[in-house]
């Protein structure tokens, strides 16, 4: 067989448009009795009949075990839920092991703090904000294609104001520079250095300053 017989001959198909969340497909019949190509609708896909025996071979390999997955996750929602709950509640716990079922399952918190950049201001003060708390300025600027940007000082009021002054230069309204820029500040917090300082009563935090987030992970393996 050559290799222009060995390719997928699509006659002229019925072309069954599908909607797949926003996407339109078109299938088209294979060499193979029942299995149908999906495509865009409008191109005729150049293709062997090997790379659709191929292509065939993988989707039944990994569709059953795709529909398995999708139900055993949503058969865990509800022990993993329970789990959960059960370790919240008892200060401590993380989890259980069974040398019979030859398993270990460990579940543990991890936490994520906040801070509030106003407070922690107040709580420091200048001279002690400066030397634990570390800025990064990001300013997202989005301006119609063919406006130029000018750069500042890597400093927020100066940048701000630099940035904000060229965009109406440029000709924009306030009220576009509202829509099209937004400042934001990232803060790192040297923590260690913060904490000395509390604990040797330099400084106390006011209430609300420093928020935590718990989040918590089941983890399973063989024993």
């Amino acid at each position: 067989m050559s290799s222009l017989e060995s390719r997928q001959a699509f006659t002229q198909p019925e072309i069954v448009e599908k909607k797949a969340k926003k996407e339109r497909f078109a299938a088209r019949e294979t060499h193979i009795p029942g299995v149908l190509l999906r495509t865009e609708p409008d191109v005729d896909v150049d293709i062997l009949r090997k790379t659709i025996d191929e292509l065939y071979a993988f989707a039944k390999d990994y569709v059953p075990r795709k529909f398995q997955i999708d139900e055993l996750t949503k058969q865990q929602e509800q022990p993993d839920r329970e789990i959960k709950t059960l370790a919240k509640a008892h200060e401590g716990l993380r989890g259980i092991e069974s040398k019979p079922d030859t398993f270990v399952l460990n579940v543990f918190p991890s936490d994520k703090v906040s801070w509030d950049r106003e407070l922690l201001k107040k709580s420091l003060g200048i001279a002690a904000y400066s030397s634990v708390v570390h800025e990064d300025v990001d300013i997202t600027i989005l301006v119609p294609a063919g406006f130029p940007t000018e750069e500042g000082p890597i400093q927020e009021e100066l940048l701000h104001q630099v940035l904000t002054q060229a965009l109406l230069d440029l000709g924009l309204t306030q009220e576009d520079l509202d829509k099209v820029m937004s400042t934001r500040i990232n803060h790192r917090v040297d923590e260690k250095i913060l904490e000395n300082m509390i604990k040797n009563g330099q400084v106390s935090l006011l209430e609300g300053t420093k928020q935590t987030s718990r989040t918590w992970t089941i983890h399973a393996k063989p024993l």
